[in-house]
């Protein structure tokens, strides 16, 4: 065959103004938008691309101009939200334990938003896409903070030798330790599910997605407040802005001293978490006792808690 045209790229990532047109015309894999190698998103980005381009293809004429409009809105969507993961916090992947929450956290929301809408065939439904996007966009601006807090972590343990050094030894640390994580993948056997089930579904997994949001940050907070206890004050908790999450310690600190601890009008409450917080200390055991944090909740606590919808 006579060849037309080629190019090349000095770098991996890259961007398109648009992947399909109802010209009739449409682009996918690396002639379109490509991310990063990095757990292979440009299979998943291919797999939905392709899968919205054949709708479009078997579309009747007097449904293509949406069919397409509709496609380009998912695929930009799908797309945007792996770039926080290579462009905010690459540098974590020498760190123990801010890559183990890193990738908990993106595993989680792939698991939900990629995997369970691609497994179930919704992403041509109109009716599935459209709140899927909605749900999507609020996801957004938490997955960018959490990815802000977990770069800022990584560059504060480096620059406080000592505060923030990885274990001397491998720590083994499972990623479904972490409920919400434990809770997304209980998707996979949601298959064959109604658009209406779907959405309550993603609309209950957003809600563990962001449970695990505000632990990282308040987990982050609390190592660099040197504040073992701030993770446990619900104040201070539910003080952290999600739709805002930053590494601001000094914002952390104003926080602690407006909604924390003996504060006025603090809760004086211990946080309800549906995960166990204590599962991320592992990657602190070798520092000293004096910086270990209080125990977490009591079993009769606990068992409390779980009365009231609280820890599981």
């Amino acid at each position: 065959r006579e060849v037309l045209d080629w190019g090349g790229f000095k770098d991996f990532a890259h961007d398109s103004k648009a992947t399909i047109s109802s010209d009739r015309w449409a682009v996918s894999g690396v002639a379109g938008r490509f991310s990063d190698p990095l757990y292979s998103p440009g299979s998943d980005l291919i797999a939905i691309y392709n899968t919205l381009i054949v709708h479009a293809i078997r579309s009747p004429e007097e449904e293509l101009e949406a069919r397409c409009a509709m496609a380009e809105r998912q695929m930009q969507a799908v797309f945007g939200a792996y770039i926080p993961s290579y462009a905010e916090s690459y540098q974590t992947l020498g760190d123990p334990e801010c890559f183990s929450l890193k990738y908990t956290w993106e595993l989680a929301v792939y698991f939900a938003y990629y995997v369970f809408p691609f497994l179930n065939d919704l992403l041509t439904d109109r009716r599935f896409a459209l709140a899927h996007l909605r749900l999507f966009s609020e996801l957004g601006p938490i997955n960018h903070g959490i990815q802000k807090v977990l770069a800022g972590y990584h560059q504060w343990k480096r620059e406080n030798p000592g505060l923030g050094d990885p274990p001397p030894e491998p720590v083994f640390f499972d990623f479904t330790s972490l409920r919400p994580l434990a809770e997304t993948a209980t998707t996979f056997y949601e298959v064959g599910v109604s658009v209406e089930r779907a959405r309550t579904v993603l609309t209950q997994q957003l809600e563990h997605l962001k449970e695990l949001a505000r632990f990282v940050a308040a987990h982050v907070a609390s190592v660099v407040l040197d504040r073992p206890e701030a993770v446990y004050d619900r104040g201070f908790v539910e003080a952290l802005p999600l739709a805002r999450l930053r590494f601001e310690p000094e914002a952390w600190e104003e926080l602690w001293r407006q909604h924390g601890g003996e504060a006025a009008g603090s809760k004086g409450e211990t946080y309800p978490w549906a995960l166990d917080p204590s599962v991320v200390q592992v990657f602190h055991d070798h520092r000293s006792e004096s910086a270990e944090p209080p125990p977490a909740p009591s079993e009769p606590e606990r068992q409390e808690l779980v009365g009231a919808g609280g820890v599981g």
